[in-house]
């Protein structure tokens, strides 16, 4: 899910991204080209390797806003989304955690949880007081109960 908000800064990052690649990136291999041997060939293994990011990165926006489902910016407030920060209650133990919601194959950062990991399932398009269950790893279960959900 993506607020109104968040799928119109997705839209503007891919135009941004699909500006950079079919007109800066080729002026900046023009350029390379007038540089010495050395020099130019360094440039443009930059160059490719910066295409390379923008190419994943412009894919990856592209997925998102074709399966992403948009809700008004109203209804996003206090939701747990992609990017938002939950602090959550272990029950029955009481243990608080806080992690942030990340979106596929950007989780690993400390405190992060992907929203496709077990417990990023169970916590997505939910609200602060809701009681969620994630089947963890070894048929392990966790109650977690939502405490505050921060936009980011």
């Amino acid at each position: 899910m993506l607020t109104a908000t968040e799928r119109s800064a997705c839209e503007s990052e891919l135009r941004a991204l699909v500006d950079q690649r079919d007109r800066k990136l080729p002026e900046r291999l023009r350029e390379a080209r007038t540089y010495v041997a050395a020099d130019a060939v360094e440039e443009m293994q930059q160059i490719q390797d910066d295409n390379a990011i923008a190419e994943r990165r412009i894919a990856r926006l592209r997925e998102l806003l074709r399966d992403a489902t948009t809700i008004p910016d109203a209804e996003g407030a206090g939701l747990v989304l992609v990017g938002s920060v939950v602090t959550v209650e272990y029950v029955p133990s009481g243990r608080r955690a806080t992690y942030r919601l990340t979106g596929r194959g950007s989780a690993g950062a400390k405190g992060s949880v992907s929203a496709r990991s077990p417990v990023g399932r169970a916590l997505i398009g939910r609200r602060v007081g809701a009681l969620v269950s994630a089947e963890l790893p070894g048929r392990r279960r966790a109650e977690l109960r939502i405490v505050d959900v921060d936009d980011g």
